[in-house]
């Protein structure tokens, strides 16, 4: 029997999907069976062999569409990351450590890196690279190290733009040098911690 963190992480990635489906009227989103970890970081290695889609398939915990060019991250906590560490240098642990797993897998898949977090009574937030500030241009947002951290209504009200904006050679070009910025390897290095 799972355990009750477990399920609640299952659940969680259910509601994203069934969000993912209703904004872009399809049913294409799906959940990755065992939530990424058999493609994940610890699991990469065994991609030697795979066609690309398996490995797209299975590399992160959401299955997308070849028309939705993010690698999708989803993580669900009682009280992590805390405001307070989001605003505050050096920043909360645990938020790192998440973007490190979402910006690993989405450098292997050639993806943008989207996290998206659900904190108990606080909500449900969404992480971009930064360079999709003026494509979502949110009324409110967080700024976190080279990542803008905006609720998820703000990812509802600018679907198709974010979408679009993703497919398009300039974010292609920006996606690359996003993951060769120090920031970015930074965040990779610590899951070898």
């Amino acid at each position: 029997m799972p355990s009750k963190s477990k399920t609640k992480g299952n659940k969680f990635e259910n509601d994203m999907v069934k969000i993912f489906n209703r904004l872009y009227e399809t049913e294409e989103f799906s959940r990755t069976p065992n939530s990424g970890a058999m493609m994940g970081r610890s699991n990469w290695a065994k991609k030697q062999g795979l066609s690309e889609n398996v490995k797209r398939t299975l590399g992160s915990d959401i299955i997308v569409p070849d028309w939705f060019k993010f690698s999708v991250e989803c993580k669900h906590y009682a009280d992590t990351p805390t405001y307070e560490a989001i605003i505050k240098a050096p920043g909360d642990k645990m938020l790192d450590h998440w973007l490190g797993e979402a910006l690993f897998d989405a450098g292997n898949l050639s993806l943008h890196p989207m996290l998206v977090f659900k904190t108990n009574r606080k909500g449900t937030h969404v992480v971009l690279p930064s360079y999709f500030l003026e494509t979502l241009n949110p009324n409110y947002y967080v700024n976190y190290g080279a990542f803008i951290i905006v609720g998820l209504d703000v990812l509802e009200e600018n679907a198709q733009q974010l979408k679009d904006a993703a497919l398009s050679e300039e974010f292609d070009f920006k996606r690359i040098e996003f993951m060769l910025c120090n920031h970015a390897l930074k965040l990779v290095l610590t899951l070898e911690r």
